[in-house]
């Protein structure tokens, strides 16, 4: 009789234990509940198989400008690195943006100041063109002329040659004539291009101005995904 109050009282005691265990894990358990007040920032845990961290919710502090330790997964803390990494970028490349235009609109300036001047001496070297081109054809055509003389039958030697000097000498103001025309064209080309260089240079500053609008969309995809997976 005594033996089996004896075990009766052993298998008590091993359940009152068992049960003392529990109440006592209990608290444990709650400090480590997902979201729950943790006590030291930069604490790290393990939560229903994710990894959590004591911080203040990135989420919370940035909506509501205040928040308390509480255990933050892991995931949204990163998520939070990524979006300010997103923000930098953003400021940095908007700054350059303004910048590398403000620069480009100084060049412009500078050029769109000099093209009327730059315009009308192109003009210049185009009508000199013109007259150039008109005179190797005009020699052109008189050592064709003189070619046709100097090849007329019945004439003598010496006339033969007179001719053939003048065409020959015809032949060469023509071919000179032509290298004029082609240096004076080059230089008006020249001076016009400083128009299509005031082109390229808005263009440039135009596509420059528009690289914040890239970047945008992403930190509006990064904000999403933090504030997610923060708030799930």
């Amino acid at each position: 009789m005594k033996v089996r109050r004896l075990s009766k009282f052993a298998a008590l005691t091993s359940i009152a234990a068992l049960a003392i265990s529990t109440v006592v894990a209990t608290p444990s358990f709650a400090a480590n509940k997902a979201k729950a007040v943790c006590p030291k920032a930069g604490a790290k845990a393990t939560i229903s198989g994710e990894k959590y961290i004591c911080a203040k919710n990135p989420y919370t502090l940035e909506t509501k400008k205040t928040a308390k330790l509480t255990w933050t997964i892991v995931a949204c803390v990163d998520a939070h690195k990524v979006l300010l990494g997103a923000r930098a970028d953003l400021v940095k490349i908007t700054a350059s943006s303004k910048d590398t235009s403000a620069k480009l609109d100084a060049e412009i300036k500078v050029l769109e100041a000099a093209l009327p001047a730059k315009l009308a001496a192109a003009a210049v070297w185009d009508a000199k063109a013109i007259k150039y081109r008109a005179q190797a054809e005009s020699s052109t055509a008189l050592a064709a002329a003189d070619i046709a003389k100097a090849n007329q039958a019945g004439i003598n030697a010496a006339t033969k040659t007179m001719w053939t000097r003048a065409a020959t000498a015809r032949t060469q103001a023509a071919t000179s004539y032509k290298t004029g025309a082609i240096n004076a064209e080059r230089l008006s080309a020249g001076l016009k291009k400083t128009q299509a260089d005031i082109d390229a240079k808005k263009k440039t500053r135009d596509k420059v101005l528009g690289y914040p609008t890239v970047i945008e969309p992403q930190v509006d995809l990064a904000k999403t995904n933090r504030d997610l997976i923060c708030t799930l």
